[in-house]
């Protein structure tokens, strides 16, 4: 048996799949089985993955209809393989060759850890660095991820996911099929949000292990699903479904409490001038932001009115 089960799901990504395949055959860490899980591409996916064939750690599976959900594909794939870890890469994503290696070593030195991911580069589609991820995770802390730690499951969750998703990319993660599968998988009702809610109900139930140096790198480009859904109301519902299960999971201390409506404002302040399209979001998100802190309307108001009134500010100082 293999030690570790690589699935790679694609959808039209031919561009960056070359380089995604060779670094994941590349791995330091070479006893692996890599399944690549084409969902029903109209590129040359196909084509590029025919090429990297003949090593025998790769197999491909291709379906004839797309399945509209990357979630789906996740359980797929580790139901299709056989190894107690499982790394889902993403197939526009890169890595260093040594990912696999220093994330397995991770959790074979804490076994409470049932996910172990690294700090990741971002590029850009012409592989340029444009930073890393702590850019996503500054605003929840500057220094949590600045060194290796090992850490509760649970203070993880309550401290920092539930208020944000802080692994932001499948393709830095490492996990334990066993955790994975207690936890019923990914959900396949979600588009958006489902590796952010799948982190967390695997750290309700085990540890993290985090390494510092960026082994990943994740790629955004214009043909990513975030992309294409960027300010939607969808990934709000999806993140309001996983806020829900957070807040009723966990005892969330205050601090986390006071982030998470301080974002609802913010959303909401945003929707409001398309209160018509997104009522029922509306209420939902006003619902459970007044559930955290009943002072919200209020605070609502207040930062309408001071952003109405600095339109209108503007307006006239252009107009004199």
């Amino acid at each position: 048996m293999p030690i570790v089960s690589v699935v790679v799901p694609n959808y039209n990504h031919a561009p960056f799949l070359a380089r995604r395949l060779d670094s994941v055959l590349g791995q330091t860490l070479r006893d692996i089985e890599v399944l690549v899980l084409d969902d029903a591409s109209t590129d040359d996916s196909l084509e590029v993955i025919a090429r990297r064939s003949p090593d025998p750690r790769l197999r491909v599976v291709s379906s004839a209809v797309n399945s509209g959900s990357p979630f789906v594909q996740w359980n797929r794939g580790v139901a299709a393989t056989t190894a107690p870890l499982v790394w889902i890469a993403e197939s526009d994503d890169d890595a260093d060759p040594r990912l696999l290696e220093t994330l397995v070593d991770r959790l074979d030195r804490h076994p409470t850890c049932g996910v172990a991911f690294a700090q990741s580069l971002c590029i850009d589609a012409n592989d340029r660095v444009t930073g890393t991820q702590t850019q996503w995770t500054d605003s929840i802390d500057r220094t949590h991820w600045l060194s290796d730690y090992v850490d509760d499951g649970r203070a993880e969750c309550a401290h920092l996911l539930a208020v944000t998703n802080t692994i932001p990319n499948a393709s830095a993660v490492v996990f334990r099929r066993a955790v994975y599968a207690d936890v019923g998988g990914a959900p396949e009702s979600m588009r958006l949000a489902g590796d952010w809610m799948t982190w967390l109900r695997m750290l309700l139930v085990s540890d993290v292990a985090f390494v510092a140096e960026p082994l990943n790198r994740h790629r955004s480009h214009d043909t990513t699903v975030r992309a294409a859904w960027a300010g939607d109301a969808r990934w709000w519902r999806e993140t309001l479904e996983v806020w829900r299960f957070a807040e009723a999971a966990l005892e969330l201390p205050q601090a986390t409490r006071t982030r998470i409506v301080d974002i609802l404002r913010e959303v909401m302040a945003r929707l409001l001038p398309r209160a018509v399209a997104h009522r029922r979001l509306l209420a939902d998100l006003h619902a459970f932001g007044r559930h955290l802190d009943p002072g919200l309307s209020r605070s609502l108001v207040r930062l309408v009115a001071t952003r109405a009134y600095g339109r209108i500010a503007g307006r006239v100082r252009r107009q004199g």
